[in-house]
């Protein structure tokens, strides 16, 4: 059962991922892998992923709803960068997501830190994200990050993701 510990502005997520730390590292970093499993649940698509994998580089990738009518932009930029072990990136999102009647404010400039441990059988990775709001901000998050970690580990796997 994976590991998740939150308070009011931050969220943690463990994961066992089956497959060494240098294979999931690249699927966060490399832009084409990137855009195959990145979604918060399958119904989504990533339809564009840039990622300049350097301390003070930028990234920005664009998930899309199903229908194509609601678009999903973070941008950020890259504060830590060590291979295959840690990697530090600011999170904003572009164009403002929140639901019709949400009034906590925006997510703007928090901290996502991934850390990829070696275990048998795999990588821990472990997801932390700094810096809400409040409560309902971070509980948003935990919702498309949980989404998120099981496509990957689904991509990674093996498994189908609808293009």
């Amino acid at each position: 059962m994976p590991d998740t510990t939150q308070d009011a502005v931050s969220l943690r997520l463990t994961r066992t991922i089956k497959a060494p730390p240098q294979k999931v590292f690249d699927a966060w970093v490399d832009p084409a892998q990137r855009m195959q499993w990145w979604r918060a649940n399958e119904d989504m698509t990533c339809d564009l992923c840039t990622f300049d994998a350097k301390v003070g580089g930028a990234y920005r990738i664009n998930m899309k709803s199903p229908d194509g009518e609601h678009e999903y932009i973070t941008v950020g930029e890259i504060l830590e960068y060590d291979p295959p072990h840690r990697l530090v990136t600011t999170w904003t999102w572009e164009v403002d997501c929140r639901q019709p009647g949400d009034t906590s404010p925006p997510t703007v400039g928090t901290i996502v830190t991934l850390d990829f441990k070696p275990v048998e059988g795999g990588t821990e990775l472990t997801l932390t994200h700094t810096g809400f709001a409040d409560a309902p901000q971070r509980d948003d998050h935990h919702k498309g990050w949980t989404g998120c970690l099981n496509t990957l580990q689904q991509w990674l796997d093996g498994g189908e993701l609808r293009p």
